[in-house]
């Protein structure tokens, strides 16, 4: 018996060390978690906002000086990616910002010129927000957006191009899914060079739900129909107070 009761002391102590290390390892990361939300500055702290991109936490926020910068590929949960001085001084040149496959983001007060396509929302995408950009001379499409929950407001497009459909902004939504677009200047957008082109503003495809909202689409063009907006969806579609001319 006195063998036995030595035994089990022997392991309760072996389990209390056990513990108190796995405790230890666990406290800087509760206490991460615990903390506030973080603001990661560029290029004050990082570089590039790719930089701050890769080493941020779901929450956080990375705050943009003015500057020229490279394209952005965010694949981490419920990033805010926010300029100090808005799209006139905080450019993205020539490269796309690119959401795949996250739950949560936000992109605010930039320009987006001169990549392929400018700002693509791609893969199981959900509560996404682009808001007051300009995206603007992008080659393969201004917006190309599709997932669900996804906010596409108060953005100036211009002179976008694309070979087919959706110059400015393509809203792709999945069956069951949700796309807003809403408020948005649109203009001046142009196709390429294919058989038939439509959606020079804004076109709305997939099997899912669209709201174009108070949108102001003006002087798009294409070689065969719908210049302004062009609807070719199975799912519901909302069309409301939308301002068309030119």
């Amino acid at each position: 018996m006195a063998v036995s009761h030595l035994h089990l002391s022997r392991s309760r102590a072996l389990l209390s060390v056990v513990l108190a290390a796995l405790v230890v390892a666990l406290v800087p990361i509760a206490a991460r978690t615990a903390q506030a939300a973080a603001t990661l500055n560029v290029p004050a702290d990082y570089p590039t906002i790719q930089d701050a991109v890769d080493a941020a936490l779901p929450g956080d926020t990375v705050l943009v000086a003015p500057g020229t910068y490279g394209g952005i590929s965010i694949a981490t949960d419920d990033i805010s990616i926010v300029s100090v001085a808005g799209p006139a001084d905080t450019v993205i040149d020539g490269e796309t910002v690119e959401f795949r496959d996250v739950t949560g983001g936000l992109l605010q007060g930039f320009t987006v010129q001169g990549a392929r396509t400018g700002v693509v929302v791609v893969g199981r995408a959900f509560d996404v927000v682009i808001a007051g950009n300009v995206i603007q001379d992008n080659t393969n499409g201004g917006v190309l957006a599709s997932g669900s929950d996804l906010v596409i407001r108060d953005n100036t497009l211009l002179r976008n191009k694309k070979a087919c459909r959706g110059m400015g902004i393509l809203a792709y939504p999945e069956a069951g899914a949700t796309i807003l677009v809403e408020g948005n200047y649109v203009a001046e957008a142009r196709s390429g060079n294919c058989a038939y082109t439509s959606g020079g503003g804004i076109a709305a495809d997939g099997k899912g739900h669209v709201v174009l909202r108070d949108n102001e689409i003006t002087n798009n063009v294409t070689t065969s129909g719908g210049s302004a907006i062009d609807i070719n969806t199975t799912g519901d579609i909302v069309v409301e107070d939308n301002h068309v001319y030119g």
